[in-house]
């Protein structure tokens, strides 16, 4: 490998769930010297944006900055232009720039360069999902929209975690299906350096749920289907990580944790628990199902975005019907039925995300453009 290759990479940590760092990292494993970019990382930067999205009521105020900051046309060109200017203090002529987002270009708007584009989601997906809070508001979505598909179909090509991205980027925006890779995500490098060595052969009866938004995760869906599946089997405990007090519905068999700081805590959770139940209504790649397969967790989700592309159907788990706590609460009985599920699924579900789902496989895929996962 060419160790004097370089790589730019442009990206918002906070709204791209940290893609960039991960990316970055183990580019660097491979032997790359990567600069990464980051166009709101100035405060200075941050305060006109800031300034214009005062506002009295706190919550407009927040999705105000958002827009700003974002998920406008207006904060589009203006972060492209940010982005130019730190491109050139860096860039070398050998060097590869990935842009990490879909909400502005490594160049000023009617500028053209080179450049590769890594992406989970869509704007029209958000749209589409009805659920996603980060939209541009409606009066500028036209805009927002145009400058989203030119960033697409000038880019040399298109690295998606989900493989469901790929026809949707083909149909809604008009993209050349060879210039478009499914590049698959990486499970956290300390959930995989901290992985079970040996699969928990009995169950403990204690199911468990992390996430913070638990109405996006399908949290109304999950209490339903368990206190369906509690009925048949009342020793059975939900723990559910990650929601606020303000979210906490007293059941029988369920009990709320709140928020889980430390990934050793969370690491803890997941070895105490028989199955990681999530039956996302939005989840644009799933990275908390990997995190549960590294401690030999089997998991439920939805048959929605990227979980039935991470969950093997009663190999390392379960995929359900969207909006169907009826299945849900079978799947549950259904593991439950026999000791054996715990770790013959566990020992898949390990392997699974070993040898599919690391960052490092991440960053081989976007090195030599290699096909789809298996």
């Amino acid at each position: 490998m060419n160790s004097d290759r370089h790589f730019a990479i442009i990206t918002q940590p906070r709204a791209s769930s940290g893609l960039g760092g991960y990316i970055s990292d183990a580019l660097v494993r491979q032997g790359y010297t990567v600069h990464v970019l980051d166009a709101l990382a100035s405060k200075p930067y941050k305060l006109w944006p800031v300034l214009r999205s005062i506002r009295f009521n706190r919550e407009v105020m927040w999705k105000a900055r958002w827009e700003n900051m974002l998920f406008s046309s207006w904060a589009w060109r203006r972060n492209s232009r940010r982005n130019a200017q730190l491109l050139s203090r860096v860039r070398r002529p050998d060097a590869r720039v990935l842009v990490v987002a879909k909400e502005y270009f490594p160049h000023a708007v009617g500028d053209v360069s080179d450049y590769d584009v890594f992406i989970l989601y869509t704007m029209k997906l958000s749209l589409a999902d009805g659920i996603t809070p980060w939209l541009p508001p409606e009066r500028d979505r036209a805009a927002f929209l145009a400058l989203e598909t030119d960033l697409y179909r000038k880019a040399r090509r298109i690295y998606t975690g989900g493989a469901y991205v790929k026809p949707h980027l083909v149909a809604e925006y008009g993209v050349d299906p060879d210039r478009v890779v499914v590049a698959g995500g990486g499970v956290h490098p300390y959930f995989l350096e901290h992985a079970v060595n040996e699969v928990s052969p009995g169950f403990t009866n204690r199911i468990i749920f992390v996430g913070w938004d638990f109405g996006m995760k399908g949290g109304a869906d999950l209490l339903q289907a368990f206190k369906q599946a509690h009925a048949q089997r009342p020793e059975l405990e939900l723990m559910i990580a990650g929601p606020d007090q303000g979210q906490w519905v007293e059941q029988a068999g369920v009990r709320w944790l709140g928020p889980v700081r430390s990934k050793d805590d969370l690491i803890a959770l997941y070895r105490q628990s028989d199955l990681f139940v999530m039956p996302s209504l939005r989840d644009s790649f799933g990275y908390v199902f990997l995190e549960a397969m590294t401690q030999g967790v089997p998991c439920i989700g939805t048959d929605f975005n990227a979980m039935p592309e991470i969950i093997q159907h009663g190999k390392t788990g379960y995929v359900i019907p969207l909006n169907n706590p009826e299945s849900l609460a079978n799947a549950i009985l259904a593991y439950y039925a026999d000791p054996s599920h715990r770790r013959e699924m566990g020992r898949a579900a390990l392997e699974r995300v070993k040898n599919h789902y690391t960052w490092d496989l991440v960053a081989e895929r976007i090195m030599t453009h290699s096909p789809a996962l298996p």
